[in-house]
């Protein structure tokens, strides 16, 4: 099996999105309008649900060293992680069951935003793993952007 080598390099990529998850470093840092607790290092939260004077924020979740502050481990924080995505899950199911895969679909339509849909990404993931296959590998990830969604419209 082939070891991935990674090499430096002079290009930039920027991409426009709507969220941003960070995580790096050992220290906390404040974020402008989100609230934050000096005292602690921590951010305000009740299950990942980050707190505004006690009221949860919709929308605005943390987890991992921001959640708890800097105790624990590697395992620590994925598990931390995990529970925080099962969070925004139980939110996005209770604030988006009135909406179908067509409603959200149409609306993107509209925005004239670029997606790929669950049976796009299950085309797109066995193209990748028949190129993989020719390079002796699990899969042969597709990183441009325009070439990805060309194999799969």
């Amino acid at each position: 099996m082939m070891s991935p080598v990674i090499t430096p390099t002079d290009v930039t990529v920027e991409l426009p999105c709507s969220t941003i998850i960070t995580s790096i470093g050992y220290n906390v840092v404040s974020l402008p309008g989100v609230p934050f607790c000096h005292r602690t290092n921590r951010i305000p939260e009740k299950y990942s649900r980050v707190l505004d004077n006690g009221n949860p924020v919709k929308g605005l979740y943390t987890s991992g060293w921001a959640r708890r502050g800097s105790d624990g481990v590697m395992a620590t924080t994925i598990t931390d992680s995990a529970n925080t995505a099962s969070t925004i899950l139980e939110d996005l199911h209770q604030d988006l069951r009135t909406v179908t895969d067509g409603d959200v679909h149409q609306i993107l339509q509209e925005r004239d935003v670029k997606f790929v849909s669950f049976e796009d990404w299950k085309k797109l993931d066995m193209i990748e793993q028949e190129k993989g296959k020719t390079h002796g590998k699990i899969r042969e990830k597709i990183a441009d952007y325009d070439e990805m969604l060309s194999k799969i419209k």
